[in-house]
């Protein structure tokens, strides 16, 4: 698995539309409400994303990168591939908006939703790393979490 360097920090898509930044929690959690794509910029630079950002057509990943699926991450964990180089940089809080675990939590958008239709709110898969384990969980689309691509080597 050949990782890009640092997590993603991109303002506009692929085809260069601007995606839309919100510039506190209310505004977070306004456009999750509103299924729109977001990012938010924390005080320590990261940028967390939603997942309607992660899977919007326009495309997120710079040409040459690609998101990870679930699979390939459950691939790589079954594997014991180290997880070790992403960092710990915390995530926002699905309907507050609230930055949380910065520094104990890393938290990873896939590019897999989950198939259900008994909810109000899409889910989808994320990869979740702390100290002590690294697992592929679900989560609502209108949290935000950090982005890592990987080199698409297709």
């Amino acid at each position: 698995m050949n990782w890009a360097e640092e997590n993603l920090k991109v303002t506009k898509f692929q085809n260069g539309d601007n995606i839309f930044e919100a510039k506190d929690n209310r505004q977070w959690v306004e456009l999750g409400y509103a299924k729109l794509p977001a990012f938010m910029i924390t005080e320590f630079g990261e940028v967390h994303y939603n997942f309607y950002a992660v899977t919007d057509g326009r495309k997120l990943s710079p040409k040459g990168y690609k998101l990870p699926t679930y699979y390939e991450l459950n691939s790589f964990i079954n594997n014991k591939e180290s997880f070790s180089e992403l960092p710990r940089l915390g995530y926002r809080v699905k309907g507050l908006g609230i930055l949380n675990g910065v520094g104990s939590q890393g938290l990873y958008w896939t590019k897999t939703s989950v198939e259900t239709n008994k909810i109000v709110e899409p889910l989808a898969y994320y990869l979740y790393i702390d100290s002590h384990s690294t697992r592929l969980l679900k989560e609502a689309s209108s949290s935000g979490f950090s982005v890592r691509c990987l080199i698409d080597n297709t």
